[in-house]
């Protein structure tokens, strides 16, 4: 880690005790602020040098990563890696199934139905788990032991 990082995760957990450790909070704030607007502006340049540039086309990209975050529960990064994997999924074999459903003329309107797929699938887990599932997944993964898992294995026990 350096000594940035460092500070990064000291202001990010508790600003007040890391400014009283000598910390210069306003400085880290800005530095997080400017790498993060660094990293989105190569990522939206990286973007557009690949798809075509719409009016529309950061609606698009913003309606399934709200559904990853609400399902993965916010500030939860196992919660949300999982979460995009089930909107990504659920997205995906919805296009197939209704193409696949549909006679010739609906196909080319309930292809375009499947990006509201991830939020019946949002909706149904949200019923069963009103908070999401990142809380649940950080405590499994939380608990979970790599060298227990290394262990058994190898064929040995490990305790």
């Amino acid at each position: 880690m350096t000594k940035i990082g460092k500070a990064m995760r000291a202001v990010s957990s508790n600003p007040d005790l890391a400014a009283s450790s000598g910390i210069n909070v306003a400085l880290i704030d800005a530095l997080a602020a400017f790498f993060a607007g660094g990293l989105a502006g190569v990522g939206g340049a990286l973007y557009a040098a690949s798809f075509n540039v719409r009016p529309d086309m950061g609606l698009i990209l913003l309606l399934p990563a709200f559904a990853v975050i609400v399902l993965g529960s916010v500030g939860s990064l196992i919660g949300a890696l999982i979460a995009a994997f089930i909107v990504g999924l659920s997205q995906e074999y919805a296009g197939f199934i209704l193409v696949g459903i549909s006679g010739p003329t609906a196909r080319p309107l309930l292809s375009g139905m499947k990006v509201s797929a991830p939020f019946v699938v949002l909706i149904f887990i949200l019923l069963v788990k009103p908070r999401g599932i990142g809380e649940e997944l950080e405590t499994k993964f939380n608990e979970f032991s790599f060298s227990k898992f290394f262990a058994k294995l190898s064929g040995g026990q490990k305790s």
